[in-house]
């Protein structure tokens, strides 16, 4: 595959296994929670840009570019109304790739989201077309990149996500690698042609990356190469020669990270978002330090939800006055109460919650370990300790724990010394925490 400048030729995407890692949302009880007297406050804001993408091209912060706008007899088109942003593009040959895409400026974020649109459930015979999300580094000499991407040929279309590396050094070849391919849907099945897709990396190790709202990547092992600050690419390419193909993009953001920050909160306690229906959008226990983490990243930013803070038991003693804007990457500060006056929404009937945490051999809180949840052999969850999983009661579960740079699982605090702790959920609703102790 050859790359010239800073365009990327994307070679045809090879079917392979499919893997859904499955997210879980807590439904909450009828009666709705009261505002505590205690406070919740925004400490920092986790976005970095929004843009609708549904108006007029943001000129100053898009830029277009790509092969098409080199490559003799090969056409492309830009633009943008209420149905989204629209990059169109044709080869300018028969089989060989044309791109053109829209660049967003240079940024640290750390998450980037857009819902992009495949109009094309397949392609005539020989013919190939993709269009999707990509963060690429800023360093004009490289082209490392991660995208979710999805394919559309003479036999239907699948999502993808692609890792590739290389440098611009004249006519290269591009390696590129599928973490995650979809199973292949047929022309009359148009339900998959739309998705959100969520892309989360630090450029060096860590890739997070959701599609439709599920995990479908979440790595800590890759070698990415990619230098911060990154770039957002939306684009689409295609071999057909004969017509022009268009990819459509709306809700585009970028956000320092996934995750709500809670800090000053009661050790042993758990934080909740809860929307306006009063379910229960995400949970996290309260570690040590008097933090939670709840991740969000699953969800179509912004979130519109209560922060509410949950001592021991389960007493409401700090939230926000309402539901408010909340975005990945945000931080709090919560200023509890003594004198609480309600109780936090509990886990719905039928359901429990299985907490972890993990510490080093001498009991310093760890942060950041792979947690995975399992049953019947299939994960069916993830997260990063301190963390929890939603479960359903009267079942058997395995949570198990990843090792992490010198850090090496040793054994559970109950004495469980296999990695996979086998977990069986009562009957009645309640909370297991489990702690995963690691050596040195």
């Amino acid at each position: 595959m050859g790359l010239k400048s800073n365009d990327r030729v994307r070679a045809s995407l090879i079917l392979s296994s499919l893997v859904v890692l499955l997210s879980m949302t807590v439904t909450g009880p009828l009666n709705t929670v009261q505002a505590a007297t205690g406070t919740v406050t925004l400490a920092s804001s986790g976005l970095d840009h929004k843009d609708p993408l549904t108006t007029t091209i943001d000129t100053a912060y898009w830029k277009f570019n790509g092969s098409a706008g080199r490559e003799l007899n090969a056409r492309f088109s830009y633009s943008e109304d209420s149905q989204g942003m629209h990059i169109g593009v044709q080869s300018g040959s028969p089989g060989t790739f044309a791109g053109f895409f829209a660049i967003s400026p240079n940024t640290t974020a750390s998450l980037y989201h857009a819902f992009v649109t495949l109009s094309y459930p397949s392609m005539s015979t020989g013919e190939t077309f993709n269009t999707g999300i990509y963060v690429q580094t800023w360093d004009p000499n490289s082209i490392n990149y991660v995208g979710c991407v999805v394919q559309s040929t003479s036999s239907g279309y699948f999502w993808v996500v692609a890792q590739a590396t290389g440098f611009v050094q004249g006519i290269v070849a591009l390696q590129v690698t599928i973490l995650y391919q979809s199973q292949t849907y047929p022309p009359t099945d148009t339900t998959h042609l739309n998705q959100d897709c969520t892309i989360i990396t630090n450029g060096s190790n860590y890739l997070k990356v959701y599609i439709g709202g599920a995990v479908v990547v979440n790595r800590k092992d890759l070698n990415l190469n990619m230098a911060s600050p990154f770039n957002a690419y939306l684009e689409p390419q295609s071999t057909s020669a004969t017509s022009m193909h268009f990819g459509t993009y709306t809700n585009y953001y970028s956000t320092f990270g996934e995750n709500v920050t809670v800090s000053n909160a009661p050790p042993g306690g758990t934080v909740q978002l809860v929307d306006t229906s009063n379910t229960v959008l995400a949970t996290a226990p309260i570690t040590s330090t008097g933090t939670a983490v709840l991740p969000v990243g699953k969800y179509h930013l912004p979130l519109t939800a209560s922060v509410n803070v949950c001592d021991s038991a389960n007493n409401l003693v700090a939230s926000t006055s309402g539901p408010i804007t909340i975005w990945g990457g945000n931080t709090y500060t919560a200023s509890p109460t003594t004198t609480p006056s309600s109780t936090c929404s509990p886990s719905p009937a039928g359901q429990s919650k299985i907490n972890v945490n993990t510490v080093n051999s001498v009991g310093v809180p760890l942060s950041g370990m792979f947690t995975t949840l399992w049953q019947n052999g299939v994960q069916i969850a993830s997260c990063f300790s301190p963390c929890g999983f939603t479960v359903t009661n009267g079942q058997t579960y395995q949570v198990a724990v990843a090792d992490f740079g010198m850090e090496t699982f040793n054994h559970w605090s109950d004495g469980t010394t296999t990695r996979f702790h086998t977990v069986s959920v009562p009957t009645l609703s309640t909370t297991i925490t489990l702690t995963a102790v690691y050596s040195p």
